[in-house]
Parts: structure tokens; sequence; C-alpha cells
């Protein structure tokens, strides 16, 4: 199965380390990161220590407004799914943002994703 799994702030690297590493036991993962995390401090350090394999794509989202970031996570995450066709789509949930991202695979990806799941803690 060909999963795409897409992150971009700290509580989600955090779920996603341990599922990531099992997840490439047996599927195929790629791993958006939409920059919207992006200093060593926020980021880079959370895919050092905790072993995370480096994202296939950075959107280099970056600080801005919400329509902004939500405009160019829309537009660039189409791009990889119309290319890469994945199976499923994961979206780790855990701050504010994550409502946008959650709306980006329900929006644009619709028909060309079999399914779209949101991991939450607990």
């Amino acid at each position: 199965m060909k999963i795409t799994s897409i992150i971009g702030a700290r509580p989600q690297f955090i779920k996603c380390a341990p599922l990531s590493r099992e997840l490439r036991k047996a599927h195929q993962e790629i791993l958006i990161h939409t920059g919207h995390h992006y200093d060593h401090d926020m980021s880079d350090i959370f895919f050092e220590e905790l072993n995370i394999p480096k994202p296939d794509y950075n959107l280099g989202i970056g600080s801005g407004n919400h329509g902004v970031q939500t405009g160019k996570m829309l537009t660039e995450i189409e791009k990889i799914v119309l290319k890469e066709k994945p199976d499923l789509v994961l979206v780790y949930g855990g701050i504010q943002k994550e409502a946008y991202m959650l709306g980006v695979p329900c929006i644009t990806l619709r028909e060309n994703t079999e399914w779209m799941e949101t991991l939450e803690g607990g």
C-alpha cells in the first residue's frame, strides 16, 4: 500500500516517528513536511533525535496568516498527491493548524485517494 503522511509541527513529528518506522516495514510511505515548523529547534532536531526519515517533500510553508498557509498547502499537497497517487493519506492531529491540514485531503484528494485517516494521541 502507498501511504502519504502529512506532518508539519512538533506534535506531529512525535506521533509520526514510531508509526513511520512501522509503516515502512510493509508499505511505501511518502512523507510530506509542510514546513510549518521549520527551524532546527522546532523541526530538524526532532527528525534527528527521533530518527524520522527525511521527508520526500518539504513544502516550506513557513510563517504567515492562515489563508496564505492553507492556500500554499492546498496547491502543493494536491500536486504531490496527483503525482504519487497514494492509497491512503494520513494526517496527524495536535494543534490548531491541523484543522486546515485535515481539510486539504478532504477537499482536494477526495476523488484521488481511496481513504484518509487522522491520527490523534491517546
